[in-house]
């Protein structure tokens, strides 16, 4: 069972899964509706408790579409690895501009950047943004998980 959507969310509620399948496990229904879907691990569990019942997940945030995207994500996660500096968190000018015209690049070749993925390893805990312009106007920081 996953207990963590696989994608950076804010307002994830993996913190509290074991209470959530709990007390799901007692309730009786053949439709669950997940309103405030967000990563959909909430759908994801009442589908592994209750296999049989419809599951409706609100995607308001298109989290679906970042997950189809994860294989581009991680291919420019991989550029951005190749252009930060392992010894320090701080990420130079010159660095800062090589990864924003990576991010560019990307966005023209594929139509798509996961900036709240690229948000938790550039920017400053808890700061997440969806778009360039918003992404860009902060500080970087080299927070990028290693492989």
């Amino acid at each position: 069972m996953i207990n963590k959507a696989p994608l950076p969310f804010r307002g994830q509620k993996s913190q509290w899964a074991s209470v959530f399948r709990d007390r799901i496990a007692h309730v009786s229904a053949d439709i669950f509706v997940d309103l405030f879907g967000g990563s959909g691990i909430l759908a994801h569990w009442c589908k592994k408790v209750h296999p049989k019942a419809r599951v409706i997940y609100n995607d308001f945030d298109n989290y679906t579409r970042r997950l189809d995207n994860i294989p581009r994500t991680n291919e420019l996660l991989i550029k951005v690895r190749g252009i930060v500096d392992y010894e320090s968190r701080d990420i130079t000018a010159a660095q800062r501009e090589k990864i924003i015209d990576a991010i560019k690049a990307e966005e023209r070749e594929n139509g798509f950047v996961d900036y709240i993925t690229l948000s938790a390893g550039l920017l400053f805990s808890g700061k997440y943004f969806d778009n360039f312009t918003d992404f860009c106007k902060n500080k970087f920081y080299n927070t990028v998980p290693k492989l």
